[in-house]
């Protein structure tokens, strides 16, 4: 392999060490469910146009993966229509946080999960 490409690999692995250790650490849980809810009312918007389009990509009985739920914001609303909602983090405490809240939803399940690295089968869900 040549140096360029060694070093952008190693420069791309670095960066996503350090991204996975900021959400980890920094940007999990109540810090981020505090950014959603005190976003403008124009990102808002977008966020909710956003769940709406994917919405409109689901069918009753589908199994559907979330990569980087957080603490799952979303997947209680796609839960109401999917027939299975997994969604996977690395961030310990914004999945335990993500429990809490959705608990209730029988269809839902949170995993700690490294989207790099998943631990899925081919074509196990019908929509990512």
């Amino acid at each position: 392999m040549e140096k360029y490409e060694k070093e952008r690999i190693a420069d791309y692995s670095t960066n996503i060490l350090f991204m996975s250790s900021y959400y980890k650490d920094k940007l999990s849980a109540k810090r981020l469910r505090q950014c959603y809810e005190i976003a403008p009312l124009r990102v808002k918007q977008y966020l909710e146009a956003e769940v709406n389009h994917v919405l409109q990509k689901i069918h009753p009985g589908d199994k559907v993966l979330e990569l980087g739920c957080g603490y799952g914001r979303i997947l209680g609303r796609l839960a109401q229509k999917a027939g299975l909602v997994i969604g996977i983090d690395t961030s310990p405490a914004s999945l335990f946080l993500g429990q809490k809240m959705l608990r209730d939803i029988s269809n839902c399940i949170l995993l700690n999960m490294n989207a790099v690295q998943l631990a899925f089968g081919d074509r196990v869900f019908d929509r990512v």
